[in-house]
């Protein structure tokens, strides 16, 4: 499967890792390749056939995780790039999943103003979600992704066997963003996840592929019809943040500990929630949310915070306008809108449905 929607190629499919050096242009010399320890063995295939093909690989190994995004792994990549000699025709490719996508393109986004880089998402959270769309950002002591450029890949490789090699509870915790894009833009989508087993959902083949390209499909066309989110007429990008706001603060309360599936698992239910209180959505909305997020085993219900301490972090989202929290709602499958901060008992009242 071949999605061109962002004018790059998104590719979907099996047995792509070695794959890589058709995507480059032909001046391209040296690669620098970022990469995990957790990702190491997918890496050393990516650079293998790389060498195939006679390009230099500089090997840049980051942290696992979100410690990828410290600006200090940054400062150390751009100094291994300058002791390699790259150049603005050289390129970099990220083999990893969503941390080190970010982190990798911020480094190529920044390096003598931005230099080709392909991402080699290696779970299904990436592939969904963060190598697809263009940003790129680090981490600060106060928010996640606070510090971003938008940066294109010149293309997304998506090989669903490197599935099979994650722990389930990461693969589970990509299926809420396979979810969300079903509400915000793919009814057929959630239909799949409705009508098949959570195990066929999870496992490589052709149902997977399908899903993973529907989902990048909807986000697809979500970016570009609004590609650096600055649409104030309608949601635009923002769509893509759905379930994000109180899942972005929970993860910020719970340290990064929670899984960022997880968390958005447990805003999409906060969000659903409002929009019921407000009649904006039907209840059965809610009900709906609940049954599907817990049929791929992922939390629709959280005991493990402060409201209080939590409305803090969600000041810091970056919908937000002035000391206004705004929210994207449904109010049906397919249709999110931003909705500006509702009054505090709502907001209270929603937390309240979220935690018993």
């Amino acid at each position: 499967m071949n999605i061109e929607t962002l004018g790059y190629p998104i590719v979907v499919g099996q047995g792509l890792l070695g794959s890589v050096s058709e995507y480059l242009h032909t001046d391209t010399q040296k690669v620098a390749l970022c990469f995990t320890p957790a990702t190491r063995s997918l890496a050393e295939q990516v650079k293998a056939a790389l060498l195939d093909k006679q390009f230099e690989v500089l090997d840049v190994e980051l942290p696992n995780g979100e410690a990828a995004k410290d600006i200090e792994v940054v400062k150390a990549a751009w100094t291994q790039l300058a002791d390699a000699g790259f150049t603005r025709s050289d390129a970099i490719v990220s083999v990893g999943g969503g941390a080190t996508s970010d982190s990798a393109g911020f480094i190529a986004a920044t390096w003598m103003r931005g230099v080709d880089v392909v991402h080699v998402p290696t779970t299904l959270l990436s592939m969904v979600d963060a190598s697809i769309g263009g940003k790129s950002g680090i981490n600060t002591a106060e928010a996640k992704n606070l510090i971003g450029a938008f940066h294109d890949p010149i293309a997304v490789i998506c090989d669903v066997g490197v599935l099979a090699g994650l722990e389930r509870d990461e693969v589970i915790s990509g299926m809420a963003e396979v979810v969300k894009s079903g509400f915000i833009g793919d009814s057929e989508l959630l239909q799949l996840v409705e009508n098949n087993s959570a195990d066929s959902l999870v496992t490589s083949g052709a149902l997977l592929i399908e899903v993973i390209g529907r989902a990048i499909a909807v986000k697809a066309a979500v970016v570009a019809a609004d590609p650096f989110e600055l649409s104030v007429q309608d949601v635009g990008r923002a769509a893509l943040n759905y379930g994000h706001t109180m899942g972005h603060a929970i993860e910020r309360y719970e340290s990064q500990k929670m899984r960022h599936g997880e968390a958005v698992a447990l805003g999409m239910i906060y969000a659903a929630e409002l929009a019921s209180i407000l009649a904006i959505a039907p209840p059965d909305l809610v009900s709906r949310h609940r049954v599907l997020l817990s049929k791929v085993g992922l939390p629709t219900k959280y005991s493990g915070g402060k409201f209080e301490e939590i409305r803090k972090f969600m000041r810091l989202d970056k919908k937000a306008r002035g000391k206004q929290v705004r929210f994207v709602l449904l109010s049906a499958v397919g249709e999110p809108k931003l909705y500006d901060q509702p009054n505090e008992d709502v907001l209270v009242e929603a937390w309240q449905r979220l935690t018993n």
